[in-house]
């Protein structure tokens, strides 16, 4: 299960760090992400690719926002 910190996700997408915390904070009360020690993990990564679908962002964001996770994958 990929796993990444909010300083390593804030950098890799070019935002600060007080910032990222904030977005990973809504996507936990969501249920989207869940907070383990220092890192956050895809609670339920099947969720999270349905909305990508329907939502329907760019290909090259969504691309982006899965290569960004898979680099941070222990």
């Amino acid at each position: 299960m990929a796993r990444t910190n909010t300083g390593d996700l804030a950098t890799g997408v070019g935002i600060s760090p007080s910032t990222m915390s904030y977005h990973l904070g809504r996507l936990a009360k969501l249920g989207l992400v869940r907070h383990e020690g220092i890192d956050y993990v895809l609670s339920e990564p099947g969720r999270v690719a349905r909305l990508l679908y329907a939502y329907r962002p760019p290909a090259d964001l969504i691309e982006g926002f899965l290569d960004l996770w898979e680099d941070f994958a222990l």
